[in-house]
């Protein structure tokens, strides 16, 4: 474009006369015509829509890593609506459609961002249930001497920084995170209990009337009974005989049972 509109002056600029100018003007009207339009939108492309085109194409290749998570197909046609305007080898005149098409886009990551982010509080808060209500019923007698606060802080930690993420992938591994502690946080609540009982318990050793309180140790069924496939009755008898076994051996070590 900018090849043949610098030939179109040329002709005009080495002319000896006017006359020879304005003959030549009025012979490559249309052509003239057509290299002044191309000025106006080159003009208008560097001084407004370049802006408007460069905004979008870092707004595309930040909403792109998020694209996976987006089944709508009507959003991912838009998607590939701005690919192609941003693809064009002149995109003067679709521009002011970047935003518009992009705006959707941009609303429903934001929708599944915000729907992840609730998944995460929500399994958060009822991890927090599940802890209040196995330190009652297993700890009830200290429950009140517990600090709460290092047992669930890893718990509020993964709440609050997934408040401030902006990526749908981060909040997943938040979420698998949140997944990971949760056998943690029970090993600390009967670390914290044990340590109270003993504490109370070299306190009052001449106490007789004072009850033991049993420790509490964690059985993963998955490691000693891992099948995770049962065909036959004898199936399950073999499964029930290893988890029965190694359940008995625990109490008969007079520990309780949390099973994980």
């Amino acid at each position: 474009m900018l090849r043949s509109n610098l030939q179109i002056l040329d002709d005009l600029l080495i002319k000896d006369s006017a006359a020879e100018f304005f003959r030549t003007f009025r012979v490559r009207k249309d052509e003239i015509e057509e290299y002044i339009e191309d000025v106006q939108k080159l003009h208008s492309f560097f001084t407004t829509q370049i802006k408007i085109f460069q905004q979008a194409s870092n707004d595309l290749k930040t909403l792109e890593p998020q694209l996976r998570h987006i089944n709508d197909q009507n959003i991912l046609n838009k998607v590939n609506s701005v690919k192609q305007i941003l693809a064009m080898s002149d995109p003067t005149g679709k521009i002011p459609e970047l935003a518009i098409l992009l705006k959707p886009v941009q609303e429903k990551v934001q929708e599944v961002l915000q729907a992840q982010i609730y998944q995460v509080q929500t399994k958060a808060k009822t991890m927090q249930e599940e802890v209040g209500k196995y330190i009652t019923s297993a700890y009830g007698n200290v429950s009140q001497e517990l600090d709460m606060g290092s047992i669930t802080r890893e718990v509020d930690n993964v709440v609050n920084a997934v408040s401030q993420v902006a990526n749908i992938d981060s909040v997943i591994a938040r979420q698998s995170e949140l997944e990971g502690i949760k056998a943690q946080i029970f090993q600390t609540v009967d670390k914290q209990a044990t340590e109270i009982i003993q504490s109370r318990r070299n306190v009052d050793v001449n106490n007789e009337n004072q009850s033991v309180v049993k420790p509490i140790v964690p059985v993963r069924v998955r490691e000693i009974a891992p099948k995770n496939l049962l065909e036959t009755e004898q199936d399950v008898e073999d499964y029930l005989a290893i988890l029965r076994s190694n359940l008995i051996a625990e109490i008969q070590q007079n520990n309780r049972i949390r099973i994980e």
